[in-house]
């Protein structure tokens, strides 16, 4: 259900992108953030821990048709990070977003 915010990115000249925006707060220095496309074709996530004011995205990636997207990023505890879903074609579908944050060699989600 994104709808149209004319932004874009190097990850994706479309202005008239259909962002989902999420925000979580990270728990342990490493991040991973996964957006595995259920109907959404050509993913477009972006990973800012620089909050809105700067103008400036941290970090995107692309996915070609539905394969999953991953973006890993260190941050210091307590950051918060704004992660964006878009379809790289602005076209709205499912998706599923996954994010473990954690320390380094430490398995598990959070």
């Amino acid at each position: 259900g994104g709808t149209p915010d004319n932004y874009s990115t190097t990850c994706n000249s479309n202005t008239a992108s259909n962002y989902v925006w999420f925000q979580y707060v990270v728990t342990g220095t490493q991040n991973t953030v996964t957006v595995t496309p259920g109907t959404l074709q050509n993913a477009a996530v972006v990973y800012d821990a620089t909050g809105c004011s700067d103008g400036s995205i941290d970090f995107c990636n692309t996915g070609t048709g539905t394969s999953a997207v991953t973006i890993v990023q260190s941050n210091p505890v307590g950051t918060t990070v704004i992660i964006g879903v878009a379809s790289a074609n602005g076209v709205n579908g499912t998706f599923q977003l996954c994010i473990t944050s954690g320390w380094p060699g430490q398995t598990g989600r959070r």
